[in-house]
């Protein structure tokens, strides 16, 4: 599978390999990498390079800046999108891989690849996952996509204020006003970036934008908390190692137990606090 996300990557161009490189060693740098899964994006890998590793007392994170944090206030978006009755949620299909790297600055982030016979070299063309830099270029981007694209205002206060990194998050008042993400998916399409995966407790909403199944279920992730879109309500889930057993835990394991749980809102706060005092004991 991972030789796969390889394959499809040379496909696309989001990389390349290197044939011949007259390119001075000083701006050359290859980057660890590994395979990560996600348990909610099943047989999905992703590609994730080890920008920190350090050879030699030098990284290549060490040698770029990371640039301002421009996302927006996650509690922030999480309560507008409680605003109005109409919420909406949507993603940008591989954003990183939307925002080219000049080529002068190409060869700094390499990697190799083993193969049965050999060690292939290959290099981006598109922004890494792990560079220090990327979370900022990637929503600066996506920033002036909306200053250069959007065809009025209502479409780049969106662009600039509803999206956390690659998430989209928004609220309206009613049903005809989403129908502002036909535009807003065209915009942002005009840079690459393919805003997808649609979810929205109102259906119609979303009827000419939505290109899959996804609003199918009931229940979905928002910026890490659950949402039930047919009651329009978050909820938690008990974490899966739960046991109904008090005897089984110490203050060490339900400490553990709770850190595991997302709350940026604050809704489970009184248990999460009272069961939290527990370390001062």
């Amino acid at each position: 599978m991972y030789q796969k996300t390889l394959d499809k990557d040379i496909e696309k161009g989001y990389i390349k390999p290197v044939i011949f490189s007259s390119i001075a060693p000083s701006r050359v740098w290859y980057l660890p990498h590994h395979p990560v899964t996600n348990p909610n994006k099943p047989g999905k890998v992703r590609r994730v390079s080890n920008a920190a590793s350090v050879f030699k007392g030098n990284s290549l994170n060490s040698n770029i800046l990371t640039g301002p944090d421009l996302n927006n206030n996650l509690v922030g978006l999480l309560l507008r999108f409680r605003e109005n009755p109409v919420a909406i949620s949507a993603d940008i299909d591989a954003m990183l891989m939307q925002v080219g790297i000049i080529e002068k600055d190409q060869p700094s982030m390499r990697f190799l690849w083993p193969t049965s016979h050999s060690v292939k070299q290959f290099q981006y063309t598109r922004l890494v996952f792990g560079a220090r830099c990327s979370p900022s270029t990637a929503i600066f981007v996506l920033q002036k996509t909306a200053t250069d694209f959007a065809p009025n205002q209502m479409i780049q206060n969106l662009v600039k204020n509803s999206f956390y990194m690659d998430d989209f998050v928004h609220s309206f008042e009613t049903v005809e006003i989403p129908q502002a993400a036909v535009s807003l998916k065209k915009t942002l399409m005009r840079a690459g970036f393919n805003l997808t995966k649609f979810v929205s407790n109102e259906q119609t909403a979303i009827d000419n934008v939505n290109d899959g199944d996804e609003n199918s279920k009931d229940c979905h992730r928002v910026l890490g908390v659950q949402w039930n879109k047919s009651t329009d309500k978050f909820f938690h889930q008990k974490p899966s190692k739960f046991d109904t057993n008090a005897d089984n835990y110490t203050v060490r394991k339900l400490l553990s137990l709770i850190a595991c749980l997302f709350d940026p809102l604050g809704n489970i706060a009184p248990v999460i606090i009272t069961t939290r005092d527990m370390e001062r004991v």
